[in-house]
């Protein structure tokens, strides 16, 4: 069976409790914040869950702010929180996605029916409607995609089901910039302005979820694949004012890309959008002005890799050396790092048997969106997606403590061939493992 080895972190400092505060409205529907008075909603599908859609967190990014950094967007408008924002620009038709829908699985990507567009940083907060006498923790998703597709619409990876059930903890989901729209790598020297898309919503998780009864000193980063490359980014850029106190990783690393030193897939796109041959300055304003479907469409059929680049600012050349200075401290006080395999093959999340424990099949575990796409779940699939959600919570609850539940305790990777939380390996729903048999499975 093939298995896929992914890793959580937790790098972060635990800051400690204090008392809630009541909602902004009788019903917490209605929270004020920097993005204006946002008007939220239940739905029979999940009626636990306070839903916030489509909250606007930095100015649109177009015109003479496409490529740039994002400009923080403030409002003291009521909204109607009641929609998902658009999905930034990818093509839903492109081969990637014609083969994933041929195979079922459609649902771990955005719909054909979302609307894509520029204008697309905007995040949602998924909140229990239980009140609670303590502020709440908070989960802050990061979508994969290799940086290159996907987003908070995706099916799979809507946190409603999850936050309903448990009623202890919120999730923020967020957009950010892909592409050549977010990894630009111009001569002008713009780079990975879609991670700073993530700092910006992470400030505004800081600063306003207070208002939906969220606890601002305890707000967990949690990604997988970009996402998890783009939490790790996130570790060693800001190790003085992290705003987050742990970390979760999943299938991720933290190496840079191979550097585009003369910025020729820029210029490739540039030269296939009637803004060849000119200077520097000149071929970035051209671009600025160029049609986003032209450019998602030449950057798809040039194979031109628009993704994180080394500037020693958000993505580090040397990530090694930046660990030891950030992190040998924190390792030296004993900060834990537990670790994870997933094993399941379940038929209603991977058709296809011979994929087995696929990338991302995990998440509609985590999410507890497994049994809604297809044939319902099987009851041990259940008992893996609420194991799952409960370590994962209890993680982001207090990163300090080892994850646990009433049965079973996760533990702390001692060595490198120590033991790992292993789920739906033969059988069982999660057990301790060593590290190094699983790797021999794997082989």
């Amino acid at each position: 069976m093939p298995l896929k080895l992914f890793v959580v972190y937790a790098l972060g400092l635990f800051l400690g409790f204090a008392l809630g505060s009541p909602y902004a409205h009788q019903n917490g529907l209605t929270v004020q914040t920097s993005s204006g008075k946002l008007h939220g909603f239940m739905n029979s599908t999940s009626p636990r869950t306070r839903q916030f859609l489509g909250i606007q967190y930095a100015k649109s990014p177009v015109g003479n702010l496409r490529f740039r950094p994002p400009v923080k967007h403030t409002s003291s408008r009521g909204l109607s929180a009641t929609k998902l924002g658009p999905t930034c620009m990818q093509d839903p038709q492109n081969s990637g996605f014609v083969l994933y829908r041929s195979m079922g699985m459609g649902a771990f990507l955005p719909s054909e029916a979302d609307v894509f567009s520029e204008d697309c940083l905007y995040l949602n907060v998924y909140a229990p409607t239980k009140r609670s006498a303590t502020k709440l923790p908070v989960g802050v998703w990061i979508h994969g995609g290799g940086f290159a597709i996907c987003g908070a619409s995706v099916p799979y990876q809507i946190p409603d089901q999850w936050v309903s059930r448990t009623q202890s903890h919120i999730v923020v989901t967020l957009n950010y910039r892909l592409k050549i729209f977010g990894y630009p790598n111009s001569a002008m020297g713009t780079e990975n302005v879609g991670l700073l898309d993530q700092r910006m919503a992470i400030e505004w998780v800081r600063d306003n979820i207070e208002s939906f009864g969220g606890d601002p000193s305890r707000i967990v980063l949690w990604g997988q694949s970009a996402g998890a490359f783009s939490v790790n980014y996130y570790s060693m850029a800001y190790p003085t004012d992290p705003i987050a106190y742990g970390f979760i990783s999943d299938s991720g690393g933290d190496f840079p890309s191979e550097e585009d030193t003369s910025h020729g897939n820029f210029s490739a796109v540039a030269a296939q959008v009637g803004c060849g041959g000119l200077d520097a300055r000149s071929e970035f304003k051209c671009v600025q002005k160029a049609n986003a479907t032209d450019l998602v469409r030449t950057v798809d059929s040039l194979a031109a890799q628009f993704v994180p680049q080394a500037d020693n600012k958000t993505v580090f050349a040397d990530p090694e050396n930046r660990i030891r200075r950030v992190f040998r401290p924190r390792l030296d006080v004993g900060i834990p790092i537990y670790r994870y395999v997933y094993a399941g093959n379940f038929s209603n999340i991977t058709p296809l048997p011979q994929l087995g424990a696929a990338h991302s099949a995990e998440l509609p575990l985590i999410f507890g969106t497994h049994y809604q796409f297809h044939q319902n779940s099987t009851q041990f699939e259940y008992e893996v997606s609420w194991a799952m959600q409960d370590l994962w919570l209890s993680f982001i609850t207090n990163p300090q403590r080892a994850p646990r539940t009433a049965k079973y305790n996760w533990p702390k990777l001692e060595t490198a061939d120590g033991n790992v939380a292993a789920f739906a390996l033969d059988g069982t729903t999660v057990q301790s493992f060593p590290k190094a048999q699983l790797l021999i499975c794997a082989s």
